[in-house]
C-alpha cells in the first residue's frame, strides 16, 4: 500500500495553479495536481504492484470519485482504494494510517508525505518517504520508495505507541 498525501507530494510550489471553491463559498487559486509528480507516484505503484490509500486533507473537500479521476492521467482509478478516516484532534495522521494497517495488515507499505516524522507513529517512521513541501516528490524519493518495497524485511504493523 502507498499512503498518499497530496500537498507537498503531488501538489507543490511549481504545480499548475487552479481555481478552487471552498465549502464556505470562498474561491481562490491553489496549487493543482502536477502530472509529472503523479507519474512518479505511478512509477512506484507499478514497481511494487501496490494500491493507493489517500491520506491527504483533500479528502475533506473532494469526493473519492473526483480524485480517482484526477489521478487517472497515469494511475488506474481501480488502484486508488479509499481515503483514510478523518480522526478528531489530538490524533495524528499516523493514527489514521494505523486504522488501515489494523484492518488490511499489508505485508509492505510506504507513506509518501511531506509532514514531519512526529506526525506518524514510531513504528511507521521507517516507512515514511518524506518529500520537500515546496518541490514535491522527486526522483530521490522514488528511489527510496522502491528500496523500501524491495527490502526483504516485512513491515511490523503492530502498534507500539
Amino acid at each position: 500500500i502507498i499512503f498518499l498525501d497530496f500537498d507537498g507530494v503531488i501538489t507543490h510550489d511549481y504545480s499548475p495553479k487552479e481555481l478552487f471553491t471552498w465549502p464556505d463559498g470562498l474561491t481562490g487559486y491553489v496549487c493543482g495536481i502536477d502530472p509529472n509528480s503523479v507519474k512518479l507516484v505511478e512509477e512506484i505503484r507499478a514497481f511494487a504492484d501496490a494500491d493507493i490509500v489517500i491520506t491527504s486533507d483533500w479528502r475533506k473537500h473532494h469526493h473519492l470519485r473526483e480524485l480517482r479521476q484526477r489521478l487517472s492521467i497515469y494511475i488506474d482509478p481501480n488502484r486508488v482504494l479509499f481515503f483514510t478516516e478523518v480522526l478528531p484532534w489530538p490524533n495524528k495522521r499516523g493514527h489514521e494510517i494505523q486504522l488501515v494497517l489494523d484492518n488490511l495488515a499489508p505485508n509492505k507499505y510506504i507513506i509518501l508525505d511531506d509532514m514531519s516524522e512526529k506526525d506518524f507513529l514510531e513504528h511507521q517512521r521507517p516507512f515514511l518517504v518524506r518529500t520537500q513541501d515546496d518541490l514535491g516528490i522527486m526522483e530521490k524519493d522514488v528511489i527510496k520508495a522502491k528500496e523500501l518495497f524491495k527490502s526483504e524485511k516485512e513491515t511490523d504493523n503492530t502498534r507500539k505507541d
